[in-house]
């Protein structure tokens, strides 16, 4: 991926990230928001740091592939958004971090 533009579909669960990896992609994205609308909840900061870790966690393992992955915030305010970019959790699932500058919560309901 150090050769410049690479092309990076999203994936909200492992069956599309393996599907992502088998058409001949190098990368695949997850989205805070995807990964809570499958769960059934809006895009306003209900996942949790380790729900998102476990789903990126099964596309990591399913794909093979790397993963960037949202880390919307941080899940909360300066001192969270260490623990998570600190995270062992997130360094063993997701190869990049995307984080938001919005302030939490980004959304409102």
């Amino acid at each position: 991926m150090s050769r410049g533009t690479v092309l990076v579909p999203g994936a909200f669960n492992a069956l599309v990230a393996r599907s992502v990896a088998r058409a001949g992609f190098e990368a695949t994205y997850i989205s805070g928001g995807a990964t809570a609308n499958v769960s059934g909840y809006p895009d306003i900061g209900l996942i949790t740091l380790s729900e998102m870790c476990r789903t990126i966690r099964e596309i990591a393992d399913a794909s093979g592939i790397p993963v960037i992955a949202d880390a919307d915030t941080g899940y909360g305010e300066v001192e969270c958004c260490i623990r998570t970019t600190r995270s062992r959790r997130w360094r063993a699932t997701a190869c990049r971090l995307i984080l938001s500058s919005l302030r939490a919560p980004t959304r409102a309901t």
